[in-house]
């Protein structure tokens, strides 16, 4: 009986002795090797936020690697722990790869890298000009995806591509980095104070998490393009572009290339277009010049309301903004430093010139025939053209008053110079000499109709 007794109790304790000898084995060697293990799987694989648990055998583990081809590595890794003794529940099976992407522009290229959890096709619109910009694209190879990469939101923003694009069209080398892990965006590289605050309320606008700590912040000195032209003297300074082609415009060049606000001048400013429409605005009387900060193109000099409107004109059809900062006059003649074509000794210019200030001949309102009491003007004109001698000619315009239709006084402006140059024909004075136009609105004539203001006047040529 005693034996019995003694076998049944060995035979009931063997299990708990094999047990606990077991877990004793487990807990001193085979647990410290496995954990040893788990542990060399996740520094070997760069594993970033790892859990793991373990019931014995039973392993699950989680984590995050940084690209496709890391996933399947620690796959194979964790199947392999313990010899391949170990069972990894397949439920809580866990090794994610997030949807960060990195944009990193360096001078004209793009370089896209890291990955993207995209179902719907993202990853299309990723790789794209629309995306980046104006940009192309040089490197995209890593951009990936796959069914244990988690999206980013971020990504999925709508308004992400339009701000990236227009992020790294500003000048110089930067990027940004899209973090799926606390939905952020960093962004990096040198901008002003005024960019900067710029890109901050763009992120805020499309409720995105920006990161600004990587920006460097560089005093701001504006692109520029500044040309120039005069007295036969011409100049460029600023940041021209590289194939600018300025030989035929410009007898000497002066280029000085600045730091700027990171924003390029516009593409047309290169074109052959823009330097044949230079050529033509510097070959127009007057000593004018531009300056031209992206597309923003602001004319400086003397002009005439005419020239203005077709210069803004051919300006606004290259695609640029155009701004007007010439000082506007009657007509060429008018302009400062004015130098005539006929050659004159100092004093009979001077006294030509009196005669023509005080005989400016003066009209009605609307009308453009030559009133009797202004007669006494034409004879003095005649007799000061013909001492003048054969080897001078003549321009002789109209003006008019500020009422009325503009199109209506350029022309009656005309025909009062027709009148005047046909009652010094019947003087005897050839009316060959002259050359008629409309010098129209006199410069900074007063509002209203004023006789001062419609009147015909004569300049050397």
């Amino acid at each position: 009986m005693k034996i019995f007794i003694v076998s049944l109790l060995a035979l009931i304790l063997t299990p708990f002795f094999f047990a606990y000898f077991q877990n004793a084995k487990f807990e001193k060697k085979l647990k410290p090797a496995l954990l040893a293990e788990i542990e060399g799987v996740i520094g070997a694989h760069g594993i970033s936020d790892a859990v793991y648990t373990m019931d014995k055998l039973d392993v699950s583990i989680s984590g995050i690697v940084e690209d496709k081809d890391g996933v399947s590595e620690v796959k194979q890794a964790i199947d392999s722990l313990g010899g391949g003794a170990v069972r990894v529940k397949a439920s809580e099976y866990n090794v994610q790869v997030y949807g960060d992407v990195n944009v990193k522009k360096e001078g004209r290229e793009i370089a896209l890298s890291g990955n993207v959890g995209d179902p719907d096709g993202l990853l299309n619109s990723l790789n794209s000009s629309e995306f980046i910009g104006l940009n192309r694209v040089v490197a995209a190879n890593s951009l990936n995806h796959d069914t244990v990469y988690r999206d980013s939101s971020l990504l999925r923003n709508t308004k992400l591509a339009e701000w990236s694009a227009s992020y790294l069209k500003l000048k110089g080398d930067r990027g940004y980095r899209i973090n799926a892990r606390d939905n952020t965006l960093k962004a990096y590289g040198q901008v002003t104070a005024k960019i900067k605050d710029g890109i901050l309320n763009a992120a805020e606008g499309m409720n995105i998490t920006m990161d600004s700590s990587a920006f460097e912040i560089v005093d701001p000195t504006p692109t520029k393009l500044a040309l120039s032209n005069a007295g036969g003297v011409s100049a460029i300074s600023g940041n021209a572009p590289n194939d600018f082609k300025s030989d035929e415009l410009f007898k000497s060049d002066v280029i000085e290339v600045k730091t700027d606000d990171f924003t390029e001048l516009h593409p047309s400013i290169a074109t052959p277009a823009f330097s044949k429409w230079v050529a033509s605005y510097f070959g127009s009387k007057g000593a004018r010049g531009m300056n031209i900060m992206h597309d923003e193109v602001t004319l400086t000099g003397p002009g005439t309301a005419m020239l203005e409107k077709q210069w803004l004109a051919e300006l606004g059809n290259m695609g640029l903004k155009p701004v007007s900062g010439l000082e506007l006059y009657s007509s060429e003649y008018h302009y400062p430093g004015y130098q005539s074509e006929s050659k004159l000794d100092d004093t009979a210019q001077r006294m030509l010139l009196e005669a023509f200030a005080l005989n400016q001949i003066f009209f009605d309102s609307g009308s453009s025939d030559v009133r009797v009491d202004q007669q006494e003007k034409i004879d003095a004109l005649s007799a000061a053209i013909s001492k003048a001698g054969d080897g001078v000619s003549f321009v002789i315009g109209g003006h008019a008053d500020a009422t009325g239709n503009a199109e209506f006084n350029r022309k009656l402006s005309k025909k009062r110079a027709n009148s005047v140059v046909r009652a010094l024909g019947a003087k005897g004075v050839s009316e060959q000499k002259f050359t008629v136009v409309s010098f129209g609105a006199a410069k900074a004539a007063n509002t209203g109709g004023n006789e001062s203001d419609r009147k015909v006047e004569l300049r050397i040529k």
